[in-house]
């Protein structure tokens, strides 16, 4: 089952861990005007219903010496559409 955002409160959450996902608790909270426990509710609510899946790191492949190196992780919704793809 797929989870919806919530309210403009949850949009304001993923907004902000959208463009630094290493945001504290307490930076994103003051961001989007919650307070601290009700900010990680939230966040751990999306997270646990698969609104958030991931956290990720990208990398300067050239100073990481690692030059051709693609991590992909790709899911399709439907065998159909897979199929259609590749």
């Amino acid at each position: 089952m797929q989870e919806e955002v919530g309210d403009q409160r949850d949009r304001a959450i993923l907004r902000e861990l959208m463009r630094d996902g290493r945001l504290t608790n307490a930076e994103l909270a003051e961001r989007v005007s919650l307070s601290p426990s009700p900010c990680l509710r939230r966040v751990r609510a999306m997270e646990e219903g698969g609104l958030i899946v991931g956290y990720v790191t990208l990398l300067d492949t050239a100073r990481a010496n690692m030059p051709g190196v693609i991590c992909a992780r790709v899911r399709c919704g439907t065998t159909s559409m897979c199929d259609r793809v590749g």
